[in-house]
């Protein structure tokens, strides 16, 4: 009997592991909780009365939204702000959801089929609301998709407890682009300096604490914006100092 008796003492000791495991990471996830459940219930009641004064207040928040492969932008200004917690007493997660708007649609061609093909299922994922079709050249072959983008954007800001990480996650939905970025903070950072840099961030003013990394596509056409900006300002200055001699 002497491989069972190996295999039973084996056995148990694997079992013994893993129950100080388990045991381990019980504690862990209950100090984690009594120090971060307190800091997403003052996120929810510091969100709460911001959406209530927004009600009443309703700041400017015009903006302009990126929109994938295109030089175009949405113009576009945020309102319906709704905050939910989830589950409600003591919440894990607290949800900020509200719509930016604005008063024309915008369309814009993308070539070849398989990149639009990408467009069209980012656009999707992120149920941003648009109508796509193919066009064609003079002999009826496919070219790309020509994209109708509505002007109404789901907007999004989740604050949840991640247990496994120790940590605060909070993500960005929609925020200038189509997309979603994550950010994560320990609990001890989720304070009231932090959520008074989160509501400047939600209203589109200056904030110091949130720093979303931008898109490499995004960064590359806000270059390309500012040299076409430097370049029209250049012209504005040189027609300034000619146009006195030109009288």
């Amino acid at each position: 009997m002497a491989l069972i008796d190996e295999l039973r003492a084996e056995s148990q000791q694997r079992q013994i592991a893993r129950e100080q495991a388990e045991q381990e990471r019980t504690q862990r996830e209950r100090a984690f909780l009594r120090r971060a459940l307190p800091r997403i219930q003052q996120a929810y009641e510091y969100l709460r009365e911001m959406v209530e004064h927004l009600e009443v207040v309703q700041p400017d928040t015009d903006f302009e939204f990126f929109l994938p492969k295109s030089e175009a932008t949405l113009a576009l200004v945020q309102t319906d702000y709704r905050v939910e917690a989830i589950p409600g007493q003591t919440p894990h997660r607290v949800l900020l959801d509200y719509t930016a708007t604005g008063s024309a649609r915008c369309q814009y061609r993308v070539t070849p089929r398989s990149v639009a093909e990408d467009v069209e299922e980012l656009l999707h994922k992120h149920a941003i609301p648009h109508a796509v079709q193919d066009y064609r050249d003079d002999l009826g072959h496919v070219l790309g998709q020509q994209f109708s983008v509505y002007p109404k954007i789901p907007c999004r800001i989740a604050i949840e407890l991640d247990p496994a990480r120790e940590d605060i996650r909070v993500a960005i939905s929609n925020h200038d682009s189509p997309g979603v970025r994550e950010l994560r903070y320990p609990p001890e950072q989720v304070d009231a300096a932090f959520l008074e840099d989160l509501g400047n961030f939600i209203l589109r003013r200056s904030s110091s604490l949130i720093q979303l990394e931008m898109p490499e596509e995004l960064r590359h056409r806000l270059r390309k914006r500012m040299k076409k900006e430097q370049r029209a300002l250049r012209r504005r200055r040189l027609l300034r100092l000619i146009l006195p001699f030109t009288r």
